[in-house]
């Protein structure tokens, strides 16, 4: 891509990772740390953001008769491509492959997910002729009488296990092990280096405090305060830090910041993400980053424990208690609650995206 697209700006280093005769061009990588490459058939190339060993979060295998794209369950690193005359292009960074496309149309399906949602959804992205793979899939590509085409092949689903624990006792010893192996695989390669928690007081995000400090690691701890006017986490997270014994660095977030920072965290975002916390996150990273290579979070903890989930469901139900004159079908006013400009479109939307 640097070779091709040199105007392209990137922080990644390529590297080529095989000159082998038996395929046909070579294969580039950006990224941070690469696992391993396999010889033989197929060749599989995997991608690790945390790089963690024995983890791919991304990987590509080829063949002769297929290409395949990957992705993990929990869909870390993202993955993209679009498909050229007889030709996939693919990348973990959606950006990356617009240069490519002579003339890109915005994806309308996906600019109404994105005002619902604030996030595209996969495998929509803004673009048209731009795909995303989800996260627990595969993306299998095949040429037959010289037409390309492809299919998906799931590989990873969310599913109850065949047996569930109904004691609390049993229950919660497995999930404490789970937890500490998750966390002690993510510090594979940390020697004396500290290491960093966004650290807002919350479960899920003290819990991951208290594991590191607990396998003796090197803990700094940073959390957000926001004006005295507005709800801040601070006093939660240094009850949290003090309990622990680790440093508590306070990134205090103002309009000024905002402001001032507000197209830097636009361009380095790949994709529009429009969650509110996004730049305050956004000045807390740069503040970590001149600390510690590597920090820890409690995202996702609503998701794996269907926390996250029953928001909008209360919401709907508050809103169907206090407006009795809108009592629709429930499913109608649970979607509702997640669409960021409902009543707006018409002044928002030209007339031909509105219609």
């Amino acid at each position: 891509m640097q070779i091709l697209f040199p105007h392209i700006q990137n922080n990644y280093q390529l590297q080529i990772l095989n000159n082998n005769e038996n395929i046909s061009g070579t294969i580039a990588y950006f990224g941070e740390t690469l696992l391993e490459t396999k010889a033989g058939n197929p060749r599989v190339i995997n991608f690790a953001a945390s790089g963690v060993n024995n983890t791919a979060d991304s990987w590509i295998k080829i063949d002769e008769d297929y290409l395949i794209l990957g992705r993990d369950t929990f869909g870390r690193v993202p993955s993209y491509w679009t498909q050229i005359n007889q030709g996939i292009w693919f990348s973990s960074h959606c950006q990356l492959l617009l240069p490519l496309l002579s003339s890109p149309r915005v994806n309308l399906t996906a600019l109404h997910n994105y005002t619902c949602f604030s996030y595209f959804p996969t495998p929509l992205t803004p673009i048209k002729e731009i795909s995303a793979i989800n996260a627990g899939e595969e993306v299998v590509f095949s040429c037959l009488n010289n037409q390309l085409t492809h299919s998906k092949k799931i590989i990873h689903q969310w599913q109850s296990l065949p047996k569930t624990f109904n004691e609390e006792k049993e229950a919660i010893p497995q999930l404490q092990t789970l937890l500490k192996r998750s966390v002690e695989n993510q510090l594979q390669g940390i020697n004396n280096e500290p290491v960093g928690i966004c650290l807002s007081g919350g479960l899920d995000s003290s819990i991951i405090a208290a594991l590191l400090v607990k396998l003796g690691v090197k803990v700094r701890a940073y959390t957000l305060e926001f004006e005295k006017d507005n709800l801040s986490e601070y006093p939660y997270a240094e009850m949290v830090a003090k309990h622990l014994n680790i440093p508590l660095v306070k990134v205090s977030i103002t309009p000024e910041k905002i402001k001032k920072d507000l197209i830097k965290a636009v361009r380095a975002l790949d994709l529009p993400f429009g969650d509110g916390v996004t730049l305050p996150l956004y000045l807390l990273y740069q503040t970590a980053s001149q600390e510690t290579e590597m920090i820890f979070n409690g995202e996702n903890g609503d998701q794996l424990f269907a926390g996250w989930t029953n928001k909008p469901i209360i919401a709907a139900n508050i809103y169907q208690f206090q407006h009795p004159e809108y009592q629709k079908d429930f499913t109608e006013q649970y979607l509702q609650t997640f669409h960021r400009l409902y009543g707006y479109e018409k002044r928002i939307f030209t007339s031909e995206i509105y219609n």
